[in-house]
């Protein structure tokens, strides 16, 4: 298709490869290509923009340019990351991250050693899976299994606990997150009651955090509030979730929502005049994406 058409089966370092398979599963944004399926032309924009070698392996491609060219925002090989935006381009290597950090919430932001990026036109939810796929090859987003390790693992999760708890299950949009990164399933009931009584942004953390935990609850729960219809940022992130866990339900509960939702958000523009994307939208990309994983 590309010259980069055959480098997913060149990479051979074995963590990587399943990274990049776990990010090709679950993305659904329009914006971020993955090899073999990287346009030429973005690619080639991408290469010449941000100075990547020639010859590289190019894995993924983050489009944040206005007019989709692929000259700007963020690109990845299998050696280094790769980034410009507003006219400024730098790279590293991945064994020369020190720090990386990111914000995903109304404005989306990384941080490499230091070195801020911003992305514009990405949603949390649409650069959520990418932002796993950076924490898993730079090695941030694995957690500890020694024995040591997982005490603190288990006070760090009795704390967020106490901390939702206190908060009377608002204002708690930090705290899902990280009890949704933790992946214990024991969070699973605190966080089903943010999903039904929050506010919207409670809701739609909520929400993607029990799309990492997974499992029946969690399930059944997106489920309800998808049949029940709402608010539509937080439908969009209950498909989003629903996606990510699969199965059979979960397959025809986006199913169902993909025939009945209108689009009810097409035509609105946000405060950067871009148009949202829509429940029914939601719905039809994660429902192609739940197909991909095991019948329950």
């Amino acid at each position: 298709m590309d010259r980069n058409s055959d480098v997913t089966k060149s990479v051979t370092d074995q963590n990587l490869r399943n990274t990049l398979d776990k990010l090709i599963k679950n993305n659904f944004s329009k914006r971020v290509y993955i090899t073999p399926n990287i346009p030429e032309k973005q690619l080639r924009n991408a290469i010449a923009s941000m100075a990547i070698p020639e010859g590289s392996n190019v894995l993924a491609l983050v489009d944040d340019s206005f007019t989709r060219s692929g000259k700007a925002g963020i690109c990845v090989d299998s050696d280094g990351i790769y980034w410009k935006k507003y006219g400024v381009k730098r790279s590293v290597k991945f064994d020369s991250v020190k720090q990386f950090d990111m914000k995903l919430g109304f404005l989306i932001n990384f941080k490499i050693n230091g070195q801020e990026i911003s992305l514009d036109h990405f949603s949390k939810e649409e650069i959520q899976p990418f932002a796993d796929f950076l924490l898993d090859i730079l090695g941030f987003g694995q957690v500890p299994v020694g024995a040591a390790e997982k005490k603190d693992v288990q006070a760090q999760f009795e704390s967020l606990i106490e901390s939702l708890e206190k908060s009377k299950y608002h204002w708690c949009s930090g705290t899902i997150e990280k009890l949704g990164k933790l992946g214990d399933e024991r969070a699973v009931v605190p966080i089903i009651k943010v999903l039904e009584e929050g506010s919207i942004g409670d809701r739609k953390s909520a929400a993607i955090a029990l799309g990492r935990i997974g499992g029946e609850k969690a399930r059944d729960a997106l489920i309800k509030c998808l049949d029940s219809g709402g608010d539509g940022e937080v439908l969009i992130s209950v498909c989003f979730a629903l996606g990510q866990i699969g199965g059979r339900r979960a397959k025809e509960a986006l199913n169902r929502a993909r025939k009945k939702l209108e689009n009810d958000l097409i035509g609105k523009r946000n405060i950067f005049g871009f148009l949202e994307p829509s429940v029914k939208d939601a719905a039809e990309n994660n429902y192609r994406k739940a197909q991909k994983r095991a019948d329950d």
